[in-house]
């Protein structure tokens, strides 16, 4: 299912432990629950308006076909156009996202990264893992 991440920051460490436990505990209620179709169907618009809103701006439109061009090196160099992404955003299904956050959420492969000096409130990675 590719990469998922959380990218959690903060003012201090205890700020931090707090949003990454917060953010993990909605992770798990994600997972339990599901999106349902309105949240769904607000997901996907949301983000087929920035990826025509980047389309718009030439900058950002470069470093999209840069980084899509880079991800495949090795192979043949493939540029999705915004309107393929859309398209592709358009099919995704409301059952099978639900089932990859599931997968996501009760995987054991995770990994946890701590930056700084102030982590001693960021709670083990133990501890964020569910069964």
């Amino acid at each position: 299912h590719g990469l998922f991440g959380l990218l959690v920051s903060g003012e201090n460490g205890k700020a931090i432990g707090d949003q990454l436990t917060a953010a993990r505990n909605g992770l798990g209620e994600l997972a339990t629950k599901g999106l349902n179709a309105e949240q769904f169907e607000r997901a996907k618009a949301r983000y087929k308006a920035e990826v025509l809103m980047r389309a718009e701006n030439q900058a950002a439109q470069t470093e999209d076909i840069a980084v899509q061009v880079m991800e495949h090196a090795g192979g043949e160099g493939v540029y999705h156009s915004p309107e393929d992404i859309c398209k592709a955003v358009d099919a995704l299904q409301l059952t099978e996202v639900n089932k990859i956050f599931k997968t996501v959420a009760s995987s054991s492969k995770m990994a946890l990264s701590t930056v700084g000096s102030d982590i001693e409130y960021v709670p083990p990675l133990s501890t964020l893992i569910r069964a």
